[in-house]
């Protein structure tokens, strides 16, 4: 058997080592992602040599790995069976239920592309013991998307594997987005139109000629004068005050009303108001009754008026 090409360190490039005690809940998460990286890694500088590549991967993982790798048991030659020793080592011990229960009870989020949901059960069912996770997955999306479009053209075709219900979604989700900006953009120019042109006449309208607006030269009202008010700079068309002439009649017939009532109608409504006869009248009528009190003293009282001056006069 031919022996392997040494490999330079110096022409390593640099890897992160793995750290375990960083976060002990998630190590078996962490340890499979390093892992992942060196197989890339080595796959990238051509190292095929499993006795090679065991002794790379002891070497980036770094000394804190070291300690734990050389307690473990059945760790081989290879670099297949040293990583196949520390997941052992790593892997916790999982209760298959209660993971099926977590990822049963998986939801797409409002937010959440079918890409992203479907990421996120792929990782949920590793730990599920499924016979066929691709099954499994395509049974939860269906249960657990937001969209009623894609359930409903999956129900209509159960026969579509994983791949294609994915297509699908895609196909969805670009056309629903697609559809809410043409909406929206229909939306804003409604909303447009209704700033612009919710008074179109109005706008059209000269206020003081009734005519089109703008206009091409001067207003036709101007320096004219209303028929209908007698002011200037507007015509009767649009003229929103009173008519000048009934102003006018309606003064002049309260003038005319004025001049027409007689003398002694005016001068009655003058006593009507001050009413001094009616005190008179009652001074003249208990001077008539005074022999009838019984008093023993008797009064004489007199009255006369002059000029619309009233004077009283007594005697006793």
């Amino acid at each position: 058997m031919a022996q392997a090409a040494a490999v330079p360190l110096a022409s390593l490039p640099a890897y992160p080592k793995f750290v375990i005690h960083a976060e002990p809940n998630s190590l078996f998460q962490r340890w499979g992602k390093w892992k992942r990286g060196f197989e890339n890694l080595m796959t990238a500088i051509n190292v095929g040599n499993q006795a090679q590549k065991r002794a790379i991967l002891l070497y980036f993982a770094g000394e804190e790995f070291g300690e734990i790798f050389d307690t473990l048991p059945n760790t081989g030659d290879t670099c297949i069976s040293a990583i196949a020793a520390f997941d052992v080592c790593v892997s916790p011990q999982k209760n298959v239920e209660f993971e099926i229960f977590k990822f049963r009870q998986a939801k797409q989020e409002p937010d959440e592309n079918i890409d992203t949901y479907h990421t996120s059960l792929r990782k949920l069912s590793e730990n599920c013991k499924f016979a066929d996770k691709d099954r499994e997955v395509k049974s939860q999306i269906i249960q657990g998307c937001v969209s009623s479009k894609i359930i409903l053209k999956a129900l209509q075709n159960p026969s579509q594997t994983l791949d294609q219900l994915l297509t699908m979604a895609r196909s969805f989700e670009v056309s629903e987005i697609q559809a809410g900006n043409i909406t929206k953009e229909k939306d804003l120019e409604t909303v447009h139109q209704i700033r612009v042109g919710s008074h179109p006449s109005s706008r059209r309208k000269c206020w003081f000629c009734g005519g089109r607006y703008p206009h091409t030269g001067s207003c036709p009202a101007k320096g004219k004068s209303c028929s209908n008010c007698n002011k200037l700079h507007h015509f009767a068309a649009v003229c929103h005050s009173k008519p000048a002439d009934r102003r006018s009649d309606h003064s002049t017939s309260m003038s005319n009303r004025d001049h027409s009532q007689p003398q002694s109608r005016k001068k009655k409504q003058y006593w009507k108001k001050s009413k001094p006869k009616q005190h008179v009248q009652q001074v003249q009528q208990n001077a008539e009754c005074g022999s009838q009190s019984n008093s023993d003293e008797e009064y004489v009282f007199g009255v006369s008026a002059r000029k619309g001056q009233v004077t009283v006069t007594a005697k006793i």
